[in-house]
């Protein structure tokens, strides 16, 4: 009942002030489009030349001071076919979500880059868009990707105190399960959590994330589990950038372990 009511009063104070004459609305976007080229000296790789819209989007984000030091909070952001790739215009959900901010930092609900994914964001040499972006190389793992947008999610960031910033994420596993009584479903839940310092020409981060029930566990999974996937898959990477005037250099080193079966 006290879930309801939370969630009743910040619709509430969305409907009746957020979105009525509100001078702090920020339409937004940004169109990114390159002309691409890339080859491939193995056998049997055809070369390819395009026009690439990358990751162009169109958004709409604002807050309202709801007083007591508290503001509502939202932001709705889609991707813009910028080259008329897919014919749709605007097309999937980035970044967007609700919540709440004050001075114990920020709370958002709905779709958002996890804090593990933006960990490395500021040693990224293509803004995640191209076939040339670190995301195609890091964060992967037996066919699992851990440079996401998750979805259904809710995530808390700290303020800053001095270059300092803690970011945590949890995406529920919303798939209804079984009666009591029944054999046990897995429960896919998400976490996901940062540690920052970025200040001056220091850039450091720690990013850790943690799929349940995502593999296999070890050393055999529990006859009553439904599928045996009931193993904790967990990733953790370090990234580091120190600015030279006009140069920066960077690097970043990253662990992921996933079990596919139990041997």
């Amino acid at each position: 009942m006290k879930k309801t009511i939370v969630a009743l009063a910040v619709v509430a104070a969305f409907s009746n002030t957020a979105f009525a004459d509100n001078a702090n609305v920020t339409v937004y976007g940004k169109a990114f489009l390159t002309i691409d080229q890339k080859g491939s000296d193995a056998a049997n790789t055809a070369s390819q030349l395009r026009v690439n819209t990358n990751a162009s989007r169109f958004g709409v984000k604002g807050d309202e001071d709801l007083g007591e030091g508290l503001k509502a909070i939202y932001q709705y952001e889609v991707e813009m076919d910028a080259d008329g790739s897919t014919g749709l215009g605007l097309g999937k959900t980035r970044n967007s979500g609700l919540g709440i901010g004050g001075d114990f930092g920020q709370v958002m609900f709905g779709i958002w880059d996890t804090p593990y994914k933006v960990a490395h964001n500021k040693i990224e040499l293509f803004d995640n868009t191209t076939s040339w972006s670190a995301i195609h190389t890091i964060g992967k793992s037996a066919g699992k990707d851990y440079n996401t947008r998750q979805k259904n999610m809710v995530q808390y960031w700290s303020p800053k105190f001095g270059g300092m910033q803690v970011a945590a994420m949890f995406s529920p596993d919303e798939a209804q399960k079984p009666a009591i009584g029944a054999a046990p479903a897995n429960n896919r839940s998400i976490f996901s959590m940062s540690g920052t310092f970025d200040q001056d020409d220091i850039y450091a981060s720690i990013a850790y994330e943690s799929r349940n029930d995502a593999g296999v566990k070890d050393p055999v999974a529990p006859a009553t589990a439904n599928t045996g996937f009931n193993g904790t898959d967990t990733a953790l990477r370090a990234v580091a950038r120190y600015n030279l005037a006009d140069f920066w250099i960077g690097a970043m080193v990253e662990s992921i372990k996933t079990n596919n079966s139990a041997t």
